[in-house]
């Protein structure tokens, strides 16, 4: 609609017209109303749109999105406050104090009157800013088609969802109350609710929102029920432990965003931990108690556990000082070890491997357990690698798998305890550019390296896996959202810059 000096001067309140209730009333007609419109008085328009935005707010949450998002629109389709807000468009984009004016109505309004029903972190609020403020410009400002002509219902239709997202986000992670386990996330300075001050539940919410983030970007089901629980459950330990997102290209990883938080604290077992939250499910089969048995037999440095956004919980690491590896044959004779590491224990002492065991990894999902090897770096040569997979009878190596063994720093073997072979032969390699140690990428392995927006300038762990059970060859990366450099010696690692 052209900008008249008569609707300027017609139009309703000017001091904070569209960025406050007193903004106008419904229309569904388009930016481009004929003239000759019947417009309300200005006070009319005052009351209506007061009594507008408290409806909008007092209604059922469900359909706030929608409520919210057609009110911002009321102003816009009045033909008598369209000029005016134009006006205040057009002042934030040509000065600092008009910009700081438009930024302090809109926080009042959706930030904090709208925190006062959604406790939530700011930023989420924010996008809520940011869907109305962009179709705004679109429809009012750049008319952009079809933007610009359609319904003011269809417009409703089409995005109003995708606030409602956003604020059914918020509310799902500021959960359904305080308890001692599960700790409210509050609003973020808002009235609603006290700022978190806690730095434990900051580092929850911090990491929580990061998991969601991630899952959405690689299009992972995520479901609160799973991932907050465990979140805080390891809180107080958040602070100082790495934490990595990874995913794997077999079938069996396929849908799922894996979380490893490393570098626990090696005197309080997770696995009791999470049992005791109903976490972890309790079981008579011997997995469930090889992690005590390892902790009273072994010197535990520190714990990792391993959770999917999809599945929760499944694994733990026992993880051994950095001077101080491991007798396999020792870790045989436990109670509770698989039958399959000691009629291996041969194969071990002939490659020399009888006292190099790093890390005790637990897959309660999968019930197999994982033995990682440290100070490998003769074995990791072609024909050794060539060698130990005969004479484990696994199918001989890839080029692709030969060329990554050799940049590699160490491996890891799976056994279950079902069978008296090894059931996976793995190699791991730790570079800033995975690309330096693969000798080509797989999709999924690009997809994640472009697409998690953590750890672009850290270290991120590849790895390489035989797995006739698995499908034969498949890689694992994992990409970290807090990386700590003692992770390199605790893995008997360097990081590769070149891959050679």
């Amino acid at each position: 609609m052209p900008r008249t000096a008569q609707q300027a001067t017609t139009a309703g309140p000017t001091a904070d017209a569209g960025l406050r209730p007193d903004a106008g009333t419904q229309s569904n007609a388009g930016p481009t109303d004929p003239p000759g419109r019947a417009t309300p008085a200005p006070a009319d328009l005052a009351t209506q749109a007061n009594a507008l935005f408290a409806q909008a707010i007092a209604g059922p949450r469900e359909q706030l999105g929608e409520r919210l998002f057609r009110m911002s629109l009321t102003a816009w389709e009045n033909p008598a406050l369209r000029p005016q807000l134009l006006q205040k468009i057009s002042s934030a984009t040509t000065s600092e104090e008009g910009a700081a004016q438009l930024r302090d109505h809109f926080t009042a309004l959706f930030v904090d009157r709208v925190g006062e029903v959604v406790p939530a972190p700011r930023l989420r609020l924010n996008a809520v800013v940011a869907q109305i403020v962009g179709l705004i410009m679109l429809r009012y400002v750049m008319r952009m088609e079809p933007i610009a002509s359609v319904s003011v219902d269809e417009l409703v239709d089409t995005f109003a969802p995708t606030v409602q997202r956003h604020l059914d986000a918020a509310q799902d992670l500021s959960g359904p109350g305080p308890t001692p386990s599960t700790p409210q996330i509050p609003g973020d300075g808002m009235s609603a609710a006290p700022a978190v001050t806690d730095a434990p539940a900051l580092a929850a919410q911090k990491l929580y929102s990061a998991i969601e983030e991630t899952a959405g970007l690689l299009d992972v089901t995520f479901a609160r029920d799973t991932v907050w629980p465990i979140v805080t459950t390891f809180q107080d330990n958040l602070a100082k432990a790495a934490i990595l997102f990874r995913a794997a290209t077999d079938k069996r990883h396929a849908g799922e965003l894996n979380l490893h938080l490393m570098m626990l604290p090696g005197d309080v077992d997770p696995y009791a931990l999470l049992r005791s939250k109903g976490l972890a499910e309790q079981t008579d089969h011997p997995s469930g108690s090889l992690l005590a048995e390892v902790a009273e037999r072994f010197p535990v440095e520190s714990y990792g556990i391993d959770f999917g956004v999809v599945g929760g919980f499944q694994k733990t690491w026992s993880c051994f000082p950095t001077n101080d590896m491991q007798s396999l044959k020792e870790i045989a004779d436990l109670p509770s070890a698989p039958r399959a590491v000691a009629a291996n224990l041969d194969f071990f002492a002939r490659y020399g491997l009888d006292k190099n065991v790093t890390l005790v990894g637990i897959d309660y999902a999968n019930r197999t357990t994982n033995l990682y090897f440290g100070e490998v770096d003769d074995l990791l040569k072609s024909d050794n690698v060539h060698a130990m997979l005969r004479d484990l009878g696994m199918p001989q190596p890839s080029a692709d798998l030969l060329h990554f063994a050799e940049r590699a720093f160490g491996f890891y073997m799976t056994f279950n305890w079902d069978s008296p072979k090894v059931q996976r032969f793995c190699y791991a390699a730790i570079a800033v550019d995975p690309t330096t140690v693969l000798a080509r990428v797989e999709p999924e392995i690009e997809h994640f390296l472009k697409t998690v927006p953590y750890g672009h300038d850290d270290p991120k762990a590849v790895y390489a896996a035989l797995s006739p059970k698995d499908g034969g060859e498949y890689y694992k990366i994992q990409s970290y959202y807090q990386w700590r450099p003692r992770l390199t010696s605790h893995m008997h690692a360097t990081v590769s810059d070149s891959g050679e």
